[in-house]
């Protein structure tokens, strides 16, 4: 049976029967006549019970019909949807249930699947974590990409039909570990064809393998570079991330816009066409790409795209900087063919949700988060460096217990600290919540030392985002207006890698363009966030945590000599940098703060060696961070309220003690030369704390046990107040990592010696799934 037709047509009852038909034979029934049930009317017109699925495991789902109002938001209304019919399927003895939900006026169909929270026991066998339900869903019909719907289908009809095979064929991780993979091998073999080199796995470790010969022709463009090969597989990868971000933008219907038409009435598969239409094939990316690059990076008359992009048609300026020219798009980049192709199909067979999944409401499709993951997983150095992808559900739980904390600073009231917990944990208004709940969340301010692909940053951005539209009420304008305030106000993060960096960035960018029914220009996250070494403020041991002098900010002083002068010069420069959305002008703006960086930095440092180091130095870099320099609007308040992060796990004393050298005699109380440099995140992110500000990190645990942890223990104890420890004892948190962790959440105050403490085992390994509960249910 061929099921394209189905997925990809409006929704048709019938249709969709026979497809089930095909899938579960003899073990579906459709009732001769669906009987009404009873929905909330603001969410649904009507609601039919269509049938039942028995399952080869003795569990049986229903089928339900849905319409949907015309005017409900389904976006902001998953839950009540997920749950509108749980009672119904719950009181008739079903493990679960099917969901079409349609609206007559609209060509998509989201197909779900909802049930309650199940995961497998250690003897092999399907039980029930909790009551919880959960849904995932497949947005198919007209203008929707089925491949990944049938090829789960397929695999779901050759299954054994269980509860446990349906659950699989709506996962999501099974989708995202296939567009990892894929997208994997699209980078490696255009890599291979550059280079002539493969990565290879060989006994657990990655190895470089000549394949081949390069290819000159490209090669010898990126020679003009210290290190070819890195420059190389740097532009290949911002090339690719270029791209996903494009098929999220033609999922909005934002690209290739008719002149006439309203945004959203765009090409939705935008990118392709243009390939398609392209007579020089091979050069592709210099031809058209680019200009369509420039064309987003650049402010033009009714947005108007260049003559290489097409003829009559808009494509949206966003500013914001990932499309921005570097040293490495001045070469020319001859990629035959067969390569962007491949490429672009690949893109083309996978449905693209702009909004970043929850993880018990999600799309069975590629997400923003993807981008994270594809980071933190796609070059294997990165595990040499520590980085490792955490988990969603930590994240969640990390978000969550950092903001309850951070609220519930100062308060005394039992019933007060209660109604901010559920406040947190619902999004929904709770008697006794404290009258400056609102005020707090405006205020915040939240660093992640080691922001990776900016998971924590992420987290905290929809936590605050749900926790102020429950007090500030929802509108689709509102929404983008709170969202660009929690990036613009909230979120700091740094990190020493530049891909990190290029990631998050797009990640907030993308959060920001869900919301936005018209394209605005998106915020200058430059000096937000920032590429630098978090652990040092120093340069060849000179500090440089006072470069803007004692009274940073708008309150410095002014003497009248050349260093006063260029301090307040460079914050004038930073202010207008801010508030500037052409390109250009940011470009200039961008070339003169860097300068007035160097003079600054020439004033505090004098030996004559070291001026040609001084020379080539830009505000982002990977040899130190100046915390107080481009964060001085933080600390001239004393620091921050959070502090978050999944730090690396790298001992100082590899590579003949490196790092060790590096670090030793930079004031960390921490320090061991056989430790490891996640302990000196531990220090550094106290010292970004305010007094009575929160840490929070998912770290290893040795520091709990091993012998260079007595230093980070003792850290501890006499300089925090230790309010949660959950040790991961023999849990294996990281998909990719052996290592066993912790989650250390403290205050910077006098220890009250009050830490709640849980330990997991393999016994009750799937504790992490609600960690929450698990807490409650182990602390000592």
């Amino acid at each position: 049976m061929d099921y394209r037709d189905i997925i990809e047509s409006r929704y048709d009852r019938k249709a969709w029967q026979e497809l089930l038909h095909d899938i579960f034979r003899s073990r579906v029934t459709f009732w001769s006549a669906p009987s009404a049930v009873h929905a909330n009317s603001r969410l649904a017109k009507k609601a039919l019970n269509l049938g039942k699925i028995s399952l080869a495991d003795g569990e049986s789902i229903a089928i339900y019909e849905i319409e949907l109002t015309d005017n409900v938001d389904i976006e902001r209304n998953r839950r009540g949807i997920r749950d509108m019919l749980t009672t119904d399927w719950r009181n008739m003895g079903y493990a679960g249930a099917f969901m079409f939900c349609y609206r007559q006026n609209e060509s998509v169909l989201r197909f779900s699947y909802v049930s309650e929270s199940w995961s497998f026991a250690d003897d092999g066998t399907y039980k029930k974590d909790s009551t919880d339900t959960r849904r995932f869903t497949y947005l198919l019909g007209e203008g929707h990409r089925s491949r990944t719907a049938i090829q789960q289908f397929e695999g779901l009809k050759k299954s054994n039909l269980s509860l446990k095979d349906l659950t699989k064929a709506f996962s999501v991780d099974a989708v995202s570990d296939m567009f990892f993979d894929d997208y994997k091998q699209q980078y490696e073999d255009i890599i291979a064809f550059i280079t002539g080199k493969r990565m290879v796995k060989v006994s657990n470790k990655w190895e470089e393998r000549i394949v081949g010969k390069p290819n000159e022709t490209i090669f010898s463009e990126f020679r003009v570079f210290a290190d070819p090969e890195k420059a190389i597989r740097d532009y290949v990868k911002k090339l690719m991330g270029r791209l996903v971000f494009l098929q999220f933008l033609q999922k909005k219907g934002w690209l290739g816009v008719p002149v006439n038409a309203k945004w959203g009435d765009g090409n939705r598969e935008f990118i392709q066409h243009l390939f398609e239409k392209t007579n020089d094939k091979d050069n592709f990316v210099d031809n058209v790409l680019e200009p369509l690059f420039n064309d987003i990076n650049s402010e033009r008359e009714g947005d108007i795209a260049s003559s290489a992009v097409g003829k009559d048609i808009r494509v949206p300026y966003l500013n914001g900087g990932l499309f921005e020219p570097d040293a490495a798009d001045a070469v020319d980049f001859p990629l035959p063919a067969k390569y962007m192709k491949s490429m672009l199909d690949f893109f083309a067979s996978y449905n693209f949700t702009i909004d970043e999944n929850d993880p018990d409401d999600a799309e069975v499709g590629v997400d923003p988060e993807m981008l994270g993951r594809i980071f933190e997983n796609l070059l294997e150095d990165n595990k040499d460096k520590g980085a490792f992808y955490t988990p969603k559900e930590i994240v969640s739980y990390m978000c969550r217990e950092s903001l309850i904390a951070y609220l519930q600073t100062d308060i005394e009231k039992e019933e007060q600290k209660e109604a901010i917990r559920q406040f947190v944990t619902t999004h929904k208004f709770v008697e006794h919540l404290p009258g400056d709940t609102l005020e707090m969340l405006k205020n915040v301010k939240i660093c992640d030392p080691a922001i990776g692909s900016g998971a924590f940053p992420m987290g905290l951005l929809k936590e605050l985002f749900l926790c102020r539209v429950a007090l500030e009420g929802f509108d689709q304008k509102k929404a983008a207006e709170i969202k660009k305030h929690i990036i613009q106000q909230n979120i700091y993060g740094v990190d020493i890698e530049r891909g990190a960096v290029d990631t998050a960035r797009l990640r907030f960018w993308l959060a920001l363009i869900v919301d936005e029914e018209t394209p605005e220009a998106l915020p200058n996250l430059d000096f937000k966030i920032m590429q630098g070494n978090s652990l040092l403020e120093s340069f060849h041991g000179i500090d440089l945590s006072n470069i803007l002098g004692a009274q940073a900010n708008n309150q410095l002083r002014i003497i009248f000599d050349d260093e006063s002068c260029a301090q307040e010069i460079l914050l004038k420069s930073l202010r207008d940098f801010y508030g500037c959305s052409d390109a250009t002008l940011k470009k200039q703006l961008r070339t003169r703060i860097n300068a007035q960086l160097r003079d600054l930095i020439r004033t505090r440092i004098t030996k004559g060696e070291i001026q040609n180091e001084i020379d080539s130095l830009t505000a982002q870099n990977d040899k130190f961070f100046l915390w107080h320099t481009w964060f001085s609007d933080v600390f001239s308040n004393g620091g921050f309220d959070i502090v978050i992060g999944n730090p690396p796990y790298v001992q100082l004393q590899n590579n003949a003690g490196e790092l060790a050298k590096i670090y030793e005699d930079c004031g960390y109380e921490s320090f061991a030369r056989t430790g490891d440099i996640y302990c000196l995140f531990y220090e550094r992110g106290w010292q970004l704390l305010k007094n009575n500000g929160h840490l929070c990190f998912i770290t290893s645990n040795k520091w709990m046990r091993a012998g260079y942890g007595e230093k980070t223990r003792g850290f501890f104890a006499k300089k925090t107040d230790p309010m949660l420890l959950i040790d991961f004892a023999g849990v294996k948190i990281f998909e990719s990592a052996t290592v066993d962790t912790n989650i250390l959440l403290f205050e910077k105050g006098e220890n009250k010696h009050k830490t709640i403490c849980a330990v997991t085992n393999k016994q009750n390994k799937d504790s992490v799934k609600n960690l929450s509960v698990f807490v409650q249910q182990q602390h000592s």
